[in-house]
């Protein structure tokens, strides 16, 4: 009898299981100020807002559906091909994608003048099962990427209080919306007055944000008036961390391979001779990134490269630190008929892609395809490949001809695997 019982319990156990779904396949994410990594895919939206390129390893197109797989025929909603949308970013969550769009009112079915609507929509990888989540009207001013954790996608919203005192009318608060759609509710108590940079931890159990209590025109590199404030959701207890340094404006705050970074710009000057004699200095920016210390509650500087962002890996934090030296000054096209100004060229000297990987720093040459004179722009970290953008600073000296092409290039060997062509 207790044999029996025990079969009969056993089974009982396996039953349920038998029946399951699988999980759905996770992928390695990312997501960027207007687009996303997901596996070894980059979705960007950077350069052309009101469009999606995706890239892979082997190949760029244009738009998130492909032929035959697209269903959508943009009658009954917005095809994510469509090219409708006034402003348009894609987020993901290692599962879906989630596309943003700004629409004008009567794209969105809405009366004339009753202004901008937001929409977010989601699907899947191939582009099917396309859903609308939200939409929601919008001033129109303010459009920001999403963030995705815990089952929630998070989105920042412009508001306009009439009856608020002369500099508070416009703030922005942080939304959050089940991935199943529904209504998005307000998560902080906070109104940001000054715009809102923020990051949503994985488990969506924290929230850090850049909160900027005042801003100097006259001194755009300075901390004064910002601070990092992370909100544990589940308790609202607040964590108050000041700024690294005073002579850094707080940028962007990411959660990435079990850290909390900051980003922060550093301002200074770089000071040349035309070939005339005449002595010029300009701005020159350095970016910074910075780490916290879990036991001191401090951001501490990691490194810094002179030009570009930080990009976040599955195992590492990507960058590139160029050098450059004043070459020559030529009279360029304006774009105003024949008008001519005077252009000054600068030339990479040395260049090198740094990784930050088990907190040990690598900084090394590009591999091959990528020459002297050329300029290196790093777009995204993917899964296996890194996605960039080779500038040409030569040619366009020589020719006057501006060319931006995609490439790929190997993470371990650093060489150029592929050229995706000419940035359009």
């Amino acid at each position: 009898m207790k044999k029996s019982c025990l079969m009969l319990l056993v089974l009982l156990l396996l039953l349920p299981s038998c029946g399951k779904s699988p999980a759905p396949e996770r992928l390695f994410y990312r997501n960027l100020n207007d687009g996303c990594v997901l596996g070894d895919r980059f979705y960007s939206c950077f350069f052309r807002m009101s469009e999606i390129t995706v890239y892979t390893p082997t190949e760029a197109r244009r738009g998130l559906c492909t032929d035959p797989l697209c269903a959508h025929d943009g009658s009954d909603g917005i095809c994510p091909d469509d090219t409708r949308a006034m402003v348009r970013s894609v987020a993901t969550d290692g599962e879906k994608l989630y596309l943003s769009l700004l629409l004008d009112p009567e794209t969105a079915g809405k009366k004339p003048g009753s202004g901008a609507v937001k929409q977010i929509w989601s699907l899947n990888r191939d582009g099917s099962d396309f859903l609308l989540l939200c939409s929601r009207s919008s001033d129109g001013r303010n459009f920001s990427a999403l963030e995705a954790g815990d089952g929630y996608l998070w989105f920042p919203e412009r508001r306009i209080d009439e009856d608020a005192p002369e500099g508070e009318a416009e703030y922005t608060v942080l939304m959050r919306l089940p991935v199943e759609g529904g209504e998005p509710e307000q998560v902080l108590d906070e109104k940001f007055l000054h715009g809102l940079s923020y990051a949503v931890a994985p488990d969506g159990l924290r929230v850090a944000v850049i909160s900027f209590a005042e801003a100097d025109p006259d001194n755009l590199y300075t901390s004064a008036g910002q601070r990092i404030e992370i909100t544990e959701l589940k308790t609202g207890e607040k964590t108050v961390i000041p700024p690294p340094a005073d002579d850094v404006l707080l940028s962007r705050l990411h959660y990435a391979l079990g850290e909390l970074w900051l980003e922060a710009e550093r301002g200074g000057e770089r000071t040349y001779v035309r070939d005339s004699g005449e002595k010029v200095t300009e701005t020159a920016v350095t970016m910074v990134l910075y780490r916290l210390n879990r036991e001191t509650e401090q951001f501490e500087e990691v490194t810094s490269a002179a030009s570009g962002s930080y990009f976040f890996g599955p195992d590492a934090v990507w960058y590139v630190r160029a050098e450059s030296e004043y070459f020559a000054t030529k009279p360029m096209p304006t774009g105003r008929g024949s008008e001519k100004r005077d252009y000054d060229f600068f030339i990479t000297k040395n260049l090198v892609i740094g990784c930050v990987k088990d907190g040990e720093i690598t900084e090394r040459a590009p591999g091959e395809g990528i020459e002297a004179g050329q300029s290196l722009t790093l777009l995204a970290a993917a899964d296996g490949v890194l996605y960039g953008t080779i500038y040409d600073e030569r040619r366009v000296y020589d020719t006057g001809e501006t060319v931006n092409r995609v490439v790929t290039l190997d993470p371990e060997t650093l060489d150029v695997i592929r050229d995706l062509g000419e940035l359009k």
